[in-house]
């Protein structure tokens, strides 16, 4: 099914991860209690000295100057867990990143996961991007965007015509975005990256809208040869 972006996905059981935000804003209310509590003393302590001192400065541990310091650090610490506890709450509600559909869901109610557990497998369907096979001699024939070092991405809008015949005639129209930047180690070719936007769209989509993994077709319109002879094929 499809999906919008900020939609609730997954729900995870919160009744623990709410326990422990609870014992984290306690901890966070004692140990700013702790540090009230410490100024005060150490107020006291400066006062005192100020009274019975004979006019010399006090040092750090007659003005609890140590034990202030170690009440500031309870605090942030206290903070901290509770920073981390409400961000563990907050990840209880799986929100979709971006609109988009859902490929695969790996898991169901009940089910106990942990961190590392794969939920669903998404993609976005703002666009699709389809990765081409360009053949070492008709290199020289397309004008592929590339990108060189502390250089803007050459931007020349390269049109590509998708077919396919899975689900009747089949067309879309896409533009070519980008090259990879390595050769393929098992075909030994070239790859250039072609995007279709808004594939789902019924405004750009044939009778059925592609499909993920589908096989297309791709023609490329290719450079414009000047002062070049056109020989029939059947002549």
């Amino acid at each position: 099914g499809f999906f919008e972006k900020g939609d609730l996905l997954v729900k995870l059981d919160d009744r623990d991860y709410q326990a422990e935000l609870k014992i984290a804003e306690s901890s966070l209310l004692s140990a700013r209690q702790s540090l009230l509590e410490e100024q005060a003393r150490a107020g006291q302590a400066l006062e005192d000295w100020k009274r019975l001192g004979d006019g010399e400065k006090p040092n750090a541990l007659v003005l609890r100057e140590p034990q202030l310091e170690a009440a500031k650090a309870k605090v942030l610490s206290a903070e901290a867990q509770l920073e981390k506890a409400t961000l563990a709450f907050e990840r209880t509600n799986i929100v979709a990143p971006y609109a988009g559909r859902i490929l695969k869901k790996e898991v169901d109610i009940g089910q106990v996961v942990n961190s590392s557990s794969p939920l669903a497998d998404i993609y976005a369907i703002d666009y699709v991007e389809i990765r081409l096979p360009i053949k070492n001699r008709d290199l020289s024939l397309l004008q592929l965007p590339e990108e060189f070092r502390n250089q803007p991405l050459n931007t020349t809008t390269i049109p590509v015509t998708f077919q396919s015949d899975l689900i009747g005639d089949q067309r879309w129209t896409g533009t070519l975005i980008r090259t990879e930047g390595a050769i393929d180690s098992s075909s030994q070719q070239l790859y250039a990256v072609a995007q279709i936007n808004d594939p789902y769209g019924s405004k750009n989509t044939t009778d059925k809208p592609i499909k993920i993994g589908q096989y297309v077709t791709a023609i490329i319109e290719g450079r414009l040869l000047e002062d070049s002879l056109i020989i029939p094929n059947d002549s």
